[in-house]
């Protein structure tokens, strides 16, 4: 009787591991998906518990766990290999969730510098800034490249986030040498930048014992251009301390503070909006919700002082009618207002007439103006 080969124990077993294989494959594809997703998302992978074989429901494995979890509902060979693989063999541990982040981030560095074209364009410009990570305790090096792309016989100026990584010292010496390491590890050669740019820290900008100074002894081309975001927020710092900015500052916050205390004073403020658009709509703006200072950012703070700018008439208005009711009683719509918002306390009263009385002041409004103007710049 002759022997079949697919019966032979040898072919049997090779075909069983690469069912398996692709199996294995498969699962780690929606894995590797899973992690992408929640890197985009800038969420945490992990917590402080992070235990595929937590039984208790109320504790939260994490979000990785919890999303793999999810997408195992509807995908039957991710689930079937969660519960049918070795615990050694997961890939979901710290170690392969920290070894597949960086395959993805070489995946991204790749990508970004064989834009790069030796033959057409070979040169590009580095940005690069230092921090102090609090919670580790440790330096953080950010590099970028800003370089000329050629995409369908087109020239374009890109940039692209090349590294983020902890560093041992925060040295100008050492951010030199590990910015060119950095850039020989991406297959970049240091002689080709033709421009550099860092906050204006001594440390960073110092012709002589700075980042840029001693960068350029190496690589004389290599032009320093500062940092006008640092720089505008030097002179923002220095400006706030004019008393009619410092002022301004104060009332825009005190508004915000004001009409956003209370679900009944936001309520009120939305219902004027309504009212107010709904007469003039090429005159008002349509948000509805002031926004807060951020005390440390000042590109949001141009965002709350735009909102604001905007909103100002909106803001008087409520304001005049919380401090003078009887003014409106010949308006059906805000009188049914005020009517159903009649007893305002004489603290509200005197906070929306101090409202009034700011943003009644030229100073006020041309500071308000000048600040918008300013940040927008």
């Amino acid at each position: 009787m002759e022997e079949n080969p697919g019966d032979r124990v040898d072919v049997l077993l090779a075909k069983q591991r690469e069912n398996q294989y692709d199996r294995n494959k498969a699962a780690l594809g929606s894995i590797v998906d899973c992690i992408i997703y929640l890197a985009r998302q800038g969420l945490a992978l992990r917590g402080h518990r992070d235990s595929s074989t937590t039984v208790d429901p109320e504790i939260n494995k994490g979000n990785l766990q919890s999303l793999i979890e999810l997408c195992a509902r509807t995908d039957e060979v991710l689930k079937t290999f969660l519960q049918t693989c070795p615990k050694n063999a997961t890939y979901v541990s710290n170690t392969i969730q920290n070894e597949i982040l960086e395959i993805l981030g070489d995946i991204i560095r790749e990508s970004i510098t064989q834009n790069i074209s030796e033959d057409r364009c070979p040169f590009f410009s580095i940005i690069a800034d230092e921090l102090t990570d609090d919670i580790a305790n440790k330096y953080i090096l950010s590099l970028r490249i800003r370089f000329l792309a050629y995409l369908d016989g087109n020239a374009n100026i890109q940039e692209g986030l090349l590294d983020f990584s902890y560093i041992e010292k925060g040295t100008a010496a050492h951010l030199v040498q590990e910015i060119r390491s950095k850039l020989l590890e991406c297959g970049l050669k240091p002689s080709n930048v033709r421009g550099q740019s860092y906050d204006t820290t001594s440390a960073m900008s110092s012709d002589k014992h700075g980042v840029q100074g001693l960068f350029r002894k190496e690589v004389p081309r290599a032009l320093y251009t500062p940092c006008n975001s640092h720089k505008l927020n030097l002179v923002i710092a220095s400006a706030s301390k004019l008393p009619q900015i410092r002022h301004c500052v104060t009332a825009v916050n005190e508004a915000h503070l004001f009409l956003s205390a209370s679900h009944k004073l936001q309520g009120f403020f939305e219902k004027v909006i309504v009212i107010l658009h709904s007469r003039d709509e090429g005159q008002h703006s349509r948000q509805q919700k002031l926004k807060g200072l951020c005390k440390t950012r000042w590109v949001e703070r141009l965002e709350a002082f735009y909102n604001f700018i905007d909103m100002v008439p909106l803001v008087m208005t409520t304001s005049d009618i919380i401090v003078n009711p009887h003014l409106y009683q010949q308006d059906a719509e805000i009188k049914a207002v005020i009517d159903e918002n009649w007893n305002w306390d004489g603290e509200t009263k005197i906070r929306a007439q101090g409202i009034l009385g700011n943003f009644g002041q030229f100073e006020t409004i041309v500071s308000l103006i000048t600040l918008g103007t300013f940040w927008s710049r």
